[in-house]
């Protein structure tokens, strides 16, 4: 974020870890506010950035994505929503925890420029959401129902692997 415009490679293992307990009620830990993710595109001038190559790091990268760089380009977005304060995950919880995925196969939803995905979190891969908000042509500044999906779709993916564990 900022310095190394969104490139930074953080560090994600394909192993799955051990699940973090999920206790009663910790949907609601989940907070949005939008604002510091404005201050954010408006001080680094971002607005019509395209969030493909802005993530990826390279020109045109938006034209031929792959369901690879949707997956990219959605964790790393997530990670500066989590960085800038403008999504707060519950205490013991950090962005690296969530896995994006792109949707493969007849059920996919893929057409030109779009992606279906969903979300789970790293030791509950039974438990996933669909997230379809990220188009090819995303630029950073059109990104106002992208954060309150994101966050809705964050808070359904906790409430079931709560009501699982640990029942109504």
């Amino acid at each position: 974020m900022g310095s190394g415009k969104g490139r930074t490679r953080r560090a994600q293992t394909a192993a799955l870890s051990a699940a973090k307990p999920i206790r009663r009620d910790i949907a609601y830990d989940i907070q949005f506010d939008a604002e510091p993710w404005e201050k954010f595109i408006a001080k680094n001038n971002l607005g019509q950035e395209n969030m493909h190559e802005y993530y990826l790091g390279r020109d045109g990268a938006h034209l031929f994505a792959e369901p690879e760089d949707y997956e990219k380009v959605m964790s790393e977005f997530f990670a500066d929503l989590v960085d800038t304060g403008t999504l707060t995950l519950p205490p013991d919880f950090e962005a690296q925890d969530l896995i994006f995925h792109t949707n493969t196969g007849e059920q996919a939803g893929w057409v030109a420029g779009f992606q279906e995905m969903t979300m789970s979190v790293k030791g509950y891969p039974s438990f996933w959401c669909s997230v379809s908000c990220l188009e090819s042509d995303q630029t950073m500044g059109r990104t106002t129902t992208m954060l309150s999906t994101l966050h809705d779709t964050l808070r359904t993916l906790f409430e079931k692997i709560d009501v699982h564990q640990n029942g109504f």
